[in-house]
C-alpha cells in the first residue's frame, strides 16, 4: 500500500521478495530433482531386474547343453564337431559378464542348438531316445520362458529409455549419467521409444 507522497506505507518494504516465495523458488527445483532422480533409479533397477530374469532362464537353458552333448555323442559318434561347437558356445556364454556380449554368445548357442535339433531329425533313433526327447522338450520350454522374459526386459528398457530421453527428466538423466540400455532381440535395431 502506498501513500500519495510516493513513499511505502509503514511496515512495507519496497522491492523485496517475501521469504516464503524465495524458499519455494529454492525448494521446488530441489524437490523435482530428487523426485526425478528416484524415478530414474527405480527405472534402472527395473531394467536390471528384468535382465536378471533373462539371464536366469538363459542360464537354465545353457545348463542343459552338457546333457545334450553327452546324448549326441552317445548316438552319433561322428558328430563330435557339433558336440564341440555346443560345448564351446556354452563356455563362451558362461565366461561373459557383459549383457551385450551375452546376447551375442546366446545367438551362437542358438545356432548350435538348432543344428542339434536337426541332428535329431537326421537320426530317428536319436530323436526316439528318451534322454534326447526329454532334453528337446526342456529346451523348447526354455525357449518359451526366454521369449517371455526377453519381452519383459525389452518393455522395461523401453520405459527407461522414455524416461531418460523425455522431458523434463532427460536433461537431469544425462547430467547424472543414466544410460540407455540396449534392447534384446528383434527390437535391437529399433530406436523408437
Amino acid at each position: 500500500m502506498r501513500r500519495r507522497s510516493g513513499r511505502p506505507a509503514p511496515g512495507v518494504r519496497r522491492g523485496r521478495i517475501p521469504r516464503g516465495a524465495a524458499a519455494l523458488a529454492f525448494a521446488a527445483p530441489l524437490a523435482w530433482a530428487a523426485w526425478t532422480f528416484n524415478a530414474l533409479v527405480r527405472s534402472a533397477e527395473r531394467v536390471d531386474a528384468a535382465w536378471a530374469q533373462v539371464a536366469n532362464v538363459m542360464r537354465r537353458r545353457v545348463d542343459l547343453v552338457p546333457n545334450l552333448v553327452e546324448v549326441t555323442i552317445a548316438y552319433a559318434e561322428h558328430e563330435r564337431a557339433l558336440a564341440r561347437e555346443l560345448a564351446g558356445a556354452r563356455t563362451a556364454y558362461l565366461e561373459t559378464r557383459d549383457p551385450g556380449a551375452r546376447v551375442e554368445r546366446m545367438e551362437r548357442l542358438d545356432l548350435a542348438l538348432r543344428r542339434a535339433h536337426a541332428l535329431g531329425e537326421r537320426y530317428p533313433e536319436l530323436a526316439g531316445s528318451r534322454p534326447f526327447a526329454n532334453l528337446r522338450l526342456e529346451l523348447e520350454g526354455g525357449e518359451h520362458r526366454i521369449a517371455i522374459e526377453r519381452a519383459r526386459y525389452d518393455e522395461a528398457v523401453r520405459r527407461h529409455r522414455r524416461l531418460v530421453r523425455g522431458l523434463p527428466s532427460g536433461p537431469l538423466a544425462r547430467l547424472l549419467g543414466f544410460a540407455e540400455p540396449p534392447y534384446f532381440g528383434p527390437m535391437a535395431d529399433d530406436d523408437t521409444p
